[in-house]
């Protein structure tokens, strides 16, 4: 244990902590400043879960992290932004497994990594990452909640992991209209999960109809 400390110490000394949203180090996932602009998320709600949250309002430091994670390849910053999420489990229903959202496979092979699957590894829950597949369909940058939902109809569907009676965090980075978190569920479902709560790292705001969701849509 000791060595173990000693070890974790010397690699933030050459590697220190950085903030995930400026250049700042020291604190994870977010320094002073970005904590302090850091807005919680409204009530998210998702058709057919048990429970559904997000942390944090998607706009200023938390857009700058998602950006990096997603687009900058800082995938590392999955990890605190996860244990992050970590706190937020104590007010969930209890969970057995994270499942994370599954990216398209040539999304996938582009990115190089799945940013939610990222996430999950700062969470105290083992992992079934192939629990989803995701199969190719229409871009849902642009697209309301109606839109969206009409077009990740079926795209979602069990892999090769198995959920059947576990109780599934499913995870994702940010939740626009929700689309994507309930197709995700329904697939959990049929695949024979006891249950599926959702967390994810930011929500959208509250916008007025879903068609307005358009602005702030964004590529999973």
């Amino acid at each position: 244990m000791i060595l173990r400390t000693l070890g974790v110490g010397l690699l933030e000394a050459v590697f220190p902590p950085a903030c995930a949203a400026c250049p700042d180090v020291g604190r994870e996932p977010f320094c002073r400043i970005c904590a302090e602009a850091l807005v919680p998320a409204d009530p998210v709600e998702v058709e057919g879960a048990e429970a559904a949250a997000a942390i944090w309002t998607y706009g200023g430091p938390v857009a700058d992290a998602v950006r990096a994670l997603k687009y900058e390849g800082r995938w590392a910053l999955g990890r605190p932004l996860g244990a992050a999420m970590a706190e937020a489990l104590v007010a969930l229903p209890p969970v057995d497994v994270a499942v994370p959202v599954p990216l398209s496979r040539p999304r996938l092979v582009s990115r190089g990594y799945n940013q939610a699957r990222e996430l999950c590894r700062g969470l105290p829950l083992p992992v079934r990452a192939r629990a989803l597949v995701r199969r190719p369909a229409h871009e849902q940058v642009g697209l309301g909640r109606t839109a969206r939902r009409a077009n990740l109809a079926r795209a979602m569907e069990s892999g090769a992991q198995s959920v059947a009676g576990a109780r599934v965090l499913l995870v994702d980075d940010v939740i626009t209209t929700g689309a994507t978190a309930e197709a995700a569920t329904a697939a959990l479902l049929a695949a024979g999960a006891k249950a599926v709560v959702v967390l994810a790292l930011a929500r959208t705001p509250l916008l007025q109809d879903d068609e307005s969701a358009a602005g702030l849509a964004r590529p999973t």
